[in-house]
């Protein structure tokens, strides 16, 4: 007889899948505003340099504390995906890839409004990327076997 609730061992997994996609996503996000080519004209980047950065490790920590601001937000918004999968069993891959980038695209539409700027600036496709890989590594960690409705596919009775 097992000691534990299946309900609160869900929670774990689901809060476990929450935050590795988040940091895989934060990893893209990070990787994507370091490889964007040229900064937009009103961005705080071409600025002198004296009057901005008092360290050499500010530019480092201001887009990371963005990428972090922004890879949170796509999250607020996939827990509605992910409630939907865990209610229906729903524990396609495409689901999950398809939730993550849909709520990378929303939160680049929501940043490109103007009011986070002069953050550094990480760009709508780089966002949708990383919700696509924050997806799949939710996908991988929880969604996989979403739900309580059926055993996931390939397991034995042992197992289930």
């Amino acid at each position: 007889m097992p000691s534990h609730s299946p309900l609160l061992t869900r929670l774990l997994v689901i809060s476990i899948g929450l935050v590795l996609a988040a940091l895989s996503g934060a990893l893209v996000a990070t990787y994507g505003a370091f490889i964007t080519p040229k900064p937009p004209v009103d961005s705080i980047w071409l600025r002198d340099p004296s009057e901005i950065f008092a360290s050499r490790k500010l530019p480092f920590s201001l887009l990371l504390a963005c990428a972090a601001t922004q890879v949170v937000t796509i999250w607020k918004l996939a827990i509605v995906g992910i409630a939907v999968s865990e209610y229906f069993g729903v524990r396609s891959f495409m689901f999950h890839a398809a939730n993550g980038a849909t709520c990378g695209w929303l939160t680049g539409q929501l940043f490109s409004l103007g009011w986070a700027a002069g953050l550094p600036a990480i760009s709508a496709d780089n966002l949708l990327t990383a919700g696509l890989v924050g997806g799949i590594a939710y996908w991988a960690v929880a969604g996989w076997n979403a739900g309580f409705q059926r055993a996931p596919s390939g397991f034995s009775r042992a197992f289930a």
